[in-house]
């Protein structure tokens, strides 16, 4: 009898266990994007793991996970000028990378939108669409204002670095696809 309610305890628990399990990936972000996975999968493997992984354990939604990806991205642009060698520089690089990854939701990154003073045609074609939808567009392209008058503002965009970062820019843009009567981002 004992044997019996202890082993209707364990499995008991074990259903728990796998129930909690269930739920807590559930809650994790999504998967990452196939242009994230795209742009990483000819760097080091360790790299492509610490990306992925600190999206998983800081819950990133797909905002953050693009504010992320296009941190990364221009780091590589940045890099690459002799302005890395400027600590003020970095200092700026990286409090523009940090404070996008804080805005986590719609509102905020819209506001931020505001906030970068770009022309109204320009402003209403980023945010055109339906609340709720295309919220990683909106991330990239506020992300993409911001590097690229990072960049202005250091005079680090001579033709061939305006060529990268263009390329750059197209490169990570996530897709915005039409369906049913609402845009919405194709990222997965």
């Amino acid at each position: 009898m004992k044997i019996n309610l202890l082993s209707n305890k364990m499995n008991y628990l074990k259903s728990v266990a796998l129930a909690a399990g269930l739920t807590l990936s559930a809650c994790m972000s999504a998967p990452l994007p196939n242009k994230v996975k795209a742009y990483l999968e000819h760097r080091p493997t360790k790299e492509f793991l610490n990306f992925e992984s600190d999206c998983y354990e800081k819950n990133y939604n797909r905002a953050q996970v693009q504010a992320k990806f296009d941190s990364l991205a221009y780091r590589d642009i940045f890099n690459a000028t002799n302005a890395i060698n400027d600590s003020n520089a970095v200092k700026e690089y990286n409090e523009i990378a940090n404070k996008t990854i804080q805005l986590k939701d719609e509102d905020n990154i819209i506001r931020e939108l505001e906030n970068t003073d770009i022309p109204f045609k320009e402003y209403n074609r980023i945010c055109k669409h339906k609340p709720g939808t295309c919220t990683s567009y909106k991330q990239y392209a506020l992300d993409s204002i911001l590097y690229r008058r990072f960049f202005e503002k250091h005079n680090l965009l001579d033709e061939p670095t305006l060529n990268r970062f263009n390329e750059i820019s197209t490169e990570i843009k996530p897709d915005v696809v039409y369906y049913g009567n609402s845009y919405y981002t194709k990222d997965y």
